[in-house]
């Protein structure tokens, strides 16, 4: 009986085991989903309740049979339009309310859930183009990384965009390693949804072309195919691929449906937007308020994003790379080719969105999650190195296999607890989060903008204390968030709409981190002097960041 059994549980513990690859893939989702479910709705930051209002806009649109209408702005941000509408029509059916508060748990809710599933799914691919251990660290690093967290628990467009193309590149990764067509197709339709989602996703299109191109010279040399041949092959392929991408777009958007030229405003759109013009309101780097940061403002910023584990093996693996082609060149394998290509990725969208003078810290999360498989292939790496050198001069023969598991088991748990206590320190806020090798969070005060109205709903929870709060009435840099939660009148601070004695109409000022860093790039300097020679009321202070300061107006 007992040999029954041990029979069913090796048979259980089988790399091809459906049981357990489905045991794996729902301890990655709820990896994923459980800090991004929790608590959501609590709090709004900049350009949600822009994006609630296009995604009511654009129900309307499609209720209405006015194509036209869907087309809302030039990122386009479609995928983020159908899922804010879709939540927040069945909110409304259900409950008829019309508050933005009331919307804000269902309109965030969708986009928890198709990032952790997108993490699944990247887990899938990543055992295909790795390994199983590599894809399980990597799966782990994914969920819970912080910057990425911060932005799949809104209704927005950066975390979207980061997971159709994290999914895209993966998917044609696998075609250049197997040459399986299927996945031309897989990879084509998520680069469709990642353009539908932001204009940034075109980096997909030469870079794709640039990965088939490398294919041609290390085809041309084993393969049998004549080179217009194999030219001709590849250039059918990379043309499938667009034309799967477009059809994906098409189908998707009502608006090409009337008018096919309105996808030329999402290119045009894109350029203007990461072009030359800065942002309006400037941006905070090294100290000072500034309207373009310059060439160092990603990589300073991925340093203070990422966790020290990620870091510390991104480094590990660049490093042993490095290493390697140094001394044996010639023994670039699989794993070496699959991971230069990454960094590849990593380095070439960097740069690409350097070139815009408009830079913004979500702009970068695309290359986050290539980032945490890099590091996973570092960690892999590590783990080889130490289970081949230590554990086989500890253990004989006969347990090498079981002690090559039981490191990776410790390598798993110590990666999730690392990854997972800095989460649980700043729940519900991860967008606070820094890097503590990088100084952490009083060093990025000094060096990055902060938040993007981070902590005002903790402001409006204090004021909403206050007696009688509807007749409150709060001047504040992002009024617009304040409103989300606050029951008072409101009185938006603009720097170039900004009257005299402004302060002598309000009762209290609220002002956000974010724009005191910006100086009177975004707040009149009347103000500004109000807030530096009175002591606040009250602060609001996230993960050791003095967020939000609420002034008593006398």
């Amino acid at each position: 009986m007992s040999s029954i059994k041990k029979d069913i549980f090796q048979k259980f513990r089988k790399p091809g085991d459906s049981r357990r690859i489905f045991f794996i893939s729902i301890s990655l989702f709820l990896t994923a989903f459980v800090p991004r479910f929790l608590d959501l709705g609590t709090a709004v930051i900049a350009d949600e309740t822009l994006w609630m209002r296009r995604s009511v806009d654009f129900m309307q649109a499609l209720m209405s049979l006015d194509l036209s209408g869907t087309y809302q702005a030039p990122h386009p941000g479609v995928t983020t339009m159908w899922l804010g509408s879709l939540s927040m029509g069945g909110k409304y059916l259900l409950s008829g309310r019309t508050n933005i508060s009331d919307f804000l748990f269902a309109a965030q809710l969708p986009f928890a859930i198709v990032t952790s599933l997108s993490i699944v799914a990247a887990y899938f691919m990543i055992k295909r183009i790795f390994n199983e251990r590599i894809a399980i660290i990597s799966g782990i690093l994914l969920a819970l990384d912080p910057f990425y967290l911060a932005y799949s628990r809104i209704i927005h467009l950066d975390a979207l965009l980061t997971s159709f193309m994290t999914l895209s590149l993966l998917s044609f990764l696998i075609y250049i390693n197997t040459s399986n067509n299927k996945f031309v197709v897989i990879s084509g339709i998520f680069a469709g949804l990642a353009v539908l989602t932001k204009a940034p996703a075109f980096f997909l299109f030469p870079f794709a072309a640039l990965l088939l191109f490398s294919c041609f010279f290390r085809a041309k040399i084993t393969s049998a195919l004549s080179v217009p041949k194999l030219l001709q092959k590849l250039t059918k392929v990379y043309l499938e691929w667009i034309i799967i991408a477009f059809a994906v777009i098409f189908v998707m958007w009502p608006a090409l449906w009337i008018n096919p030229f309105t996808f030329i405003q999402i290119f045009t759109g894109g350029i203007e937007e990461m072009g030359m013009v800065p942002h309006e309101n400037g941006q905070f780097f090294m100290g000072a308020p500034v309207m373009d940061p310059g060439f160092l403002f990603y990589p300073i910023l991925i340093l203070f994003k990422t966790t020290p584990i990620t870091l510390i093996f991104l480094a590990i693996c660049i490093l042993f790379l490095v290493l390697k082609f140094m001394l044996a060149s010639n023994s670039f394998g699989k794993l070496e080719r699959n991971t230069l290509i990454l960094i590849l990725y990593v380095l070439l969208f960097t740069t690409a969105i350097t070139l815009g003078a408009k830079k913004i810290d979500r702009y970068i999360i695309p290359i986050f999650p290539i980032i945490d498989i890099i590091a996973a292939v570092g960690i892999f790496i590590a783990l080889e190195a130490l289970t081949n050198n230590v554990f086989k001069k500890s253990y004989s023969k006969n347990n090498d296999k079981n002690s090559n598991k039981n490191a990776f088991a410790i390598v798993v748990i110590a990666v999730f607890l690392f990854q997972l206590f800095p989460i649980i320190a700043i729940h519900p806020y991860p967008l606070s989060y820094y890097n503590p090798v990088a100084g952490g969070p009083s060093k990025a005060r000094e060096t990055l903008l902060i938040g993007g109205g981070v902590g005002m709903d903790l402001a409006a929870k204090y004021l909403n204390q206050k007696e009688d709060p509807q007749n409150i009435t709060v001047a504040s840099d992002y009024g617009f968030l304040l409103s989300v939660h606050f029951a008072g009148k409101i009185e938006p601070i603009i720097a170039d709409k900004y009257e005299p004695n402004f302060l002598d109409k309000v009762d209290y000022l609220v002002l956000s981190v974010n724009g005191v860093q910006r100086q009177n790039l975004r707040i009149p300097q009347e103000i500004l002097d109000y807030h530096y020679k009175h002591e606040p009321e009250y602060t609001v202070n996230i993960n050791g960041i003095e967020c939000v300061w609420i002034h008593k107006i006398d």
